[in-house]
């Protein structure tokens, strides 16, 4: 007679018993959510800024390399706090991307030039945004 091993365990289910406001669905006190919501500001304001004519954009005029890290770094930091599970390296890549894409954005449409340096500055901005925002998650 063959004898057969039956595997007992806990069943499976497809339900997730956790609460819906578990350790994934907050980051430094705030919903997930808003951290998405930032973000997607964070980038509109950023892309409405780098494909409008400098003569055009209200304020002071502050240092462009400064602006560039600040924005990116503003801008990876809300990306890595806005992931579940957080992929710091590939958000830097994702974000200066974005600048690229703006970058190349500008050198098209003849309002503004196209700069290798801003995409270096976008670079380091969105560097330190990523490693600022996965130091604050793991302190926590």
């Amino acid at each position: 007679m063959c004898s057969r091993r039956m595997r007992r365990g806990p069943a499976v289910t497809t339900e997730s018993h956790a609460p819906a406001d578990g350790p994934r669905e907050r980051v430094l006190f705030l919903p997930r959510v808003a951290w998405l919501v930032a973000m997607i500001a964070a980038g509109g304001t950023i892309t409405w800024f780098s494909l409008t004519p400098s003569s055009q954009v209200p304020g002071p005029r502050v240092s462009d390399v400064l602006l560039h890290v600040t924005g990116y770094a503003v801008l990876a930091c809300l990306a890595v706090c806005a992931q579940a599970r957080p992929r710091p390296w590939w958000t830097v890549a994702a974000v200066t991307g974005w600048g690229v894409v703006l970058e190349v954005a500008q050198g098209i449409g003849g309002l503004r030039a196209f700069e290798a340096k801003d995409i270096a500055m976008d670079a380091v901005g969105a560097g330190v945004g990523a490693v600022l925002a996965t130091a604050a998650r793991r302190v926590r």
